[in-house]
């Protein structure tokens, strides 16, 4: 699990976590949202892009940085959760107390032209 901490313009502090978030690693999302909190003014966002599994352990973490980050007028909000750790969250009944937005959908793609045996994407 690797965690990492950026200042944003306007006072928010972006945590971008990646890996496994567990019984083990849990503790170190606690300690980079705890020190992200000192260090916001507006809010935390909280990047779940690179997440690749979440347990109760790791659940509890990130309710606890909500808690933490709720006197932040922007509070804590995680962004790009992966569909998986959404359905956690609905499960557990989070969602209703965590501000989670999925990954953004992928721009349309031009379908390929097909010239002879040989496809091509069409120039813009």
């Amino acid at each position: 699990m690797r965690t990492n901490t950026t200042a944003l313009p306007g006072g928010h502090v972006a945590v971008a976590l990646s890996g496994e978030i567990d019984i083990i690693t849990a503790p170190e999302v606690r300690d980079a949202l705890a020190g992200a909190t000192s260090e916001a003014v507006t809010g935390i966002v909280v990047d779940l892009s690179e997440v690749t599994f979440l347990d109760a352990a790791g659940l509890g973490a990130l309710a606890g940085g909500a808690h933490r980050a709720r006197h932040l007028p922007g509070g804590l909000r995680l962004v790009a959760v992966p569909p998986r750790v959404l359905r956690l969250l609905n499960i557990t009944g989070l969602d209703r107390h965590l501000a989670a937005f999925p990954p953004p959908t992928p721009a349309a793609a031009p379908e390929p032209v097909t010239v002879g045996a040989a496809r091509t994407w069409p120039t813009v």
